[in-house]
């Protein structure tokens, strides 16, 4: 299942894509689409009218869409050209479940298919790209636990 959350501001445009990050939201998780949607919502708030990030994957495997792929996000602080981003919301102990790492498994492989709408498709194939924690680009503790997760799927 997949959700869409507008996007009316943004911070540029993003560039070439060459690099993503792994990130939690340091916050509640979402059990579902409803919760999902409620949290992407706040987090464009929360952001000057930016999202975030590109996906966020909820704890029922639900998929949602924010920035589309031309637009720069707000996910790592001065490293955001050229970056893409997933998101679990969560918080420094919390882990995948097995629907959330299903679901980024599932981007991993078909982000930049015809699966996936055209403004959030990914323009190369996810698992071409250098991927990284949130943390191993600046100083935060994100994404806590799930590092060890988002690790499996970038081998």
């Amino acid at each position: 299942r997949q959700v869409d959350a507008p996007v009316e501001v943004n911070f540029g445009q993003k560039g070439t894509v060459f690099r993503g990050a792994g990130h939690y939201t340091a916050g509640a998780r979402a059990k579902n689409a409803t919760e999902l949607a409620a949290q992407m919502r706040s987090i464009h708030k929360d952001h000057s009218g930016g999202l975030a990030y590109e996906a966020l994957v909820a704890d029922d495997g639900t998929i949602g869409f924010a920035n589309p792929m031309t637009r720069k996000s707000a996910a790592v602080e001065k490293t955001n050209t050229g970056l893409v981003s997933i998101c679990c919301p969560g918080t420094t102990g919390d882990r995948m479940t097995a629907k959330q790492k299903a679901s980024v498994r599932w981007l991993m492989d078909n982000w930049h298919t015809k699966a996936v709408p055209a403004p959030h498709r990914l323009p190369l194939p996810a698992r071409s790209i250098g991927w990284k924690g949130h943390k191993e680009y600046s100083s935060t503790e994100c994404p806590g636990a799930m590092l060890e997760d988002y690790r499996e799927f970038w081998r």
